[in-house]
C-alpha cells in the first residue's frame, strides 16, 4: 500500500483517511473542546479548492452527527 506507514501506526492504531473519488489523499484527526470540534487534515498531496470544499462539507456532517459545532477545518 502506498501510504501504509502514514495510516497504520504502532499498537494497531489506524488513522482515519480522506478519500476523494476513491483515492486516499490524506489522513485526518479531530479535537473536541466543549461543544466545538476542529478537524486537521494531513494531506499526502494537494487538494483542489472544490475537493477542500467537499472535505469541509463532510466534516460539517460529522460534527452534526456528533452533536458538536464545527469550529474549523485545517489542511496541512
Amino acid at each position: 500500500m502506498k501510504y501504509e506507514r502514514e495510516i497504520w501506526q504502532t499498537a494497531g492504531h489506524i488513522e482515519a483517511v480522506i478519500l476523494v473519488d476513491g483515492e486516499i489523499r490524506g489522513t485526518w484527526r479531530y479535537v473536541i473542546k466543549g461543544r466545538n470540534i476542529a478537524f486537521t487534515c494531513y494531506l499526502f498531496e494537494r487538494l483542489s479548492a472544490s475537493d477542500k470544499k467537499r472535505v469541509k462539507m463532510e466534516a460539517g456532517r460529522l460534527a452534526g452527527f456528533l452533536e458538536k459545532e464545527l469550529q474549523a477545518v485545517y489542511f496541512e
